[in-house]
């Protein structure tokens, strides 16, 4: 019982990696997608070779993602889900656009893009994470904190357990971001690091007018 216990739960979340990243290479056309060992390791594909669609949870009907198949002919041998849930098909399909014009257009086309989640696995970003689960910890929602507090312990204690993903050499070579690319961009600190700032740059702006 206690074997199953562990292997249900814990050995899910514990001692496994902060984050899965997805790396989408615009100049050699693949798409490489981490895993654990036990998942079948690193997925390499041909981006011409995917077929992404929107995906629907399984338990909740209401969660949606970015989805993609790996094709071989008519048959799928892999799948793989880049980004996080949305609850409205719109956000999903906003995704899409961003990462097929990143993939086959001018980079340009994108326009103006900002980072806004952060996988630092810190207590601060576990605090932001779980309110936004909750719906927001201030005003009204303060009445959640208690229920809130164990769920934002408990993410920090599984994510301190994992360990920070590492690229194989090979593709961290292929990958390789050029010094001074003025499409790199900046990675907050925490969740919503720069939609912050600015809030609080025009405040003080309000301040002192």
């Amino acid at each position: 019982m206690a074997w199953l216990v562990w292997w249900a739960l814990p050995n899910r979340d514990f001692f496994t990696c902060t984050y899965y990243p997805i790396r989408f290479n615009r100049k050699t056309r693949q798409v490489y997608v981490f895993r654990d060992k036990r998942d079948g390791g690193i997925l390499t594909m041909p981006w011409d070779e995917g077929f992404f669609h929107i995906g629907q949870g399984l338990r909740d009907k209401r969660l949606l993602d970015l989805r993609c198949h790996v094709l071989d002919g008519e048959t799928v041998k892999d799948t793989f889900v880049t980004g996080m849930y949305y609850l409205q098909k719109e956000q999903v399909q906003q995704l899409w656009e961003f990462v097929r014009r990143y993939m086959d257009e001018d980079i340009d086309s994108l326009g103006k893009v900002e980072i806004w989640t952060s996988p630092a696995p810190t207590l601060k970003n576990c605090r932001i994470m779980v309110g936004i689960t909750f719906g927001g910890l201030s005003g009204l929602g303060a009445i959640l904190w208690p229920l809130a507090a164990p769920v934002i312990l408990t993410r920090w204690l599984v994510l301190r357990t994992c360990k920070v993903p590492v690229w194989p050499a090979e593709i961290e070579a292929a990958c390789r971001i050029e010094p001074n690319d003025p499409h790199h961009l900046p990675e907050p600190e925490y969740i919503g690091q720069f939609a912050v700032e600015r809030e609080m740059a025009k405040t003080s702006h309000k301040t002192a007018a």
